[in-house]
């Protein structure tokens, strides 16, 4: 197991960010932002000032056990009581802040799918490449649409810290 840790301050995930929106903006149209929570609210929040979209659904997803560095992970759960009715035929684009195996990514889509979304999307800040290797044996870029860094190791948000 990889023990590197990757620190990202404000002024990096700001770039980050920024650099994804830019990229949907010149392919996509979002009307919906679907945040990830917790991971998942900051980034969707800058995301949504820079594309000008104002509706923001969260969805409470959890998979690892503790915020301990290389903490131990279980099955992703989704909050049962969500309700997406508003995301019906509309273009919807999810956000969440880290990449790993890729299991709570496909947890979230295919609920988000259950509503009928028109187009769906996926934005991820960082992919943790060694992580998502270990559980894949396809490219993470089959999974999501914008990825805005990727590194290998354990990742530290401004936010976590």
């Amino acid at each position: 197991m990889n023990n590197k840790v990757n620190y990202i301050d404000w002024k990096e995930i700001s770039t980050i960010v920024k650099n994804m929106s830019d990229n949907i903006k010149s392919d996509y149209n979002p009307e919906i932002i679907i945040s990830i929570v917790r991971g998942g609210m900051i980034p969707s929040v800058i995301m949504s000032h820079v594309l000008n979209i104002r509706k923001i659904e969260n969805i409470k997803s959890i998979e690892t056990i503790s915020d301990e560095i290389n903490a131990v992970k279980q099955e992703p759960m989704i909050d049962e009581k969500v309700d997406l009715s508003e995301i019906r035929r509309k273009k919807v684009l999810i956000v969440d802040d880290i990449l790993g195996s890729g299991a709570t990514i496909r947890k979230i889509k295919e609920e988000v799918k259950k509503w009928q979304p028109k187009e769906l999307r996926t934005a991820i800040c960082v992919v943790n490449e060694e992580n998502w290797e270990k559980s894949n044996k396809f490219s993470y870029n089959d999974e999501i649409e914008y990825i805005g860094k990727i590194v290998r190791g354990w990742v530290i948000f401004p936010w976590e810290m």
